[in-house]
Parts: structure tokens; sequence; C-alpha cells
């Protein structure tokens, strides 16, 4: 959209966030079409949620078990914090205190590529990030 900032700010006030534009919306239509690239696309989250749910219990972070492209994981940390951290280091996972629950984040199922890199962050964030104690405090 190009509009006066002022016209901008109003606008996104009432936009819903990862919002999607009309060009994705066809080709969106376009792969459902494609029952190869849907067949591909099953087995990436099948084997991205086999591997997020081994390396999280190995980690011994909570987590509610997935049918969908995503895991809801409980790090026992402020999910702002631990948001802005892991964006530092080039991987955005999206906290969810706005649905009422303020230490976890959502972890969508990517290429393997990306879910080994968010991983290896994550890792390193679980070792930097102090946990919160039983009163919700670090």
């Amino acid at each position: 959209m190009v509009a006066p900032e002022f016209v901008l700010e109003f606008f996104n006030r009432v936009r819903n966030p990862f919002n999607v534009n009309s060009l994705a919306q066809v080709a969106g239509l376009a792969a459902l079409d494609d029952q190869e690239y849907i067949k591909n696309s099953q087995k990436m989250v099948w084997n991205g949620i086999d591997f997020w749910e081994k390396n999280l219990q190995r980690l011994g972070l909570k987590y509610f078990p997935t049918q969908a492209n995503f895991i809801l994981v409980d790090l026992n940390r402020n999910a702002q914090v631990c948001f802005e951290y892991l964006l530092r280091q080039g991987v955005i996972l999206r906290p969810v205190a706005n649905y009422g629950f303020p230490n976890y984040i959502r972890i969508s199922i990517g290429l393997e590529s990306e879910n080994q890199k968010a991983l290896v962050a994550i890792e390193k964030m679980l070792k930097e990030i102090p946990t919160l104690n039983a009163k919700g405090t670090v």
C-alpha cells in the first residue's frame, strides 16, 4: 500500500498480523491443484514435527502435540525476551502471550535447514536466558 504515513498508521491498527496479499492468495489456490506439491509439503511438515518433538524432548521443553504446521512450546522463560534474542540470531519464532501463554512460542515447521538453524539458536538461547521460578519470575 502506498499512502501518507497517517493513513498507514490507521490501516496497521486494523489489519491482521501475517496477512496475505491477493497475489499470494492466487498462488495458494494454484498450489492446491498441484497434488505432488501437496504430498511433498505434507511430508516436509510431518518430518519437521518429528524433528521438533524429538529435539524438544531432548531439551526437556514441554510442548503441545500438533497436527498443524507449527508446534507450541513452553520455554519456561519470558517468551518476549526469547523472541528478541532469537530475532538477533536471525530466527523468527512467534511469541503467543496475546493468547494467554506468556512463556510459549510458536515454531512454524520449515525446511530441514531452517529447522536446524532455529534449533541451534534455541539451544544457545536456553543456555543464556534464565528459567522462571515457581512464582513465574527470574
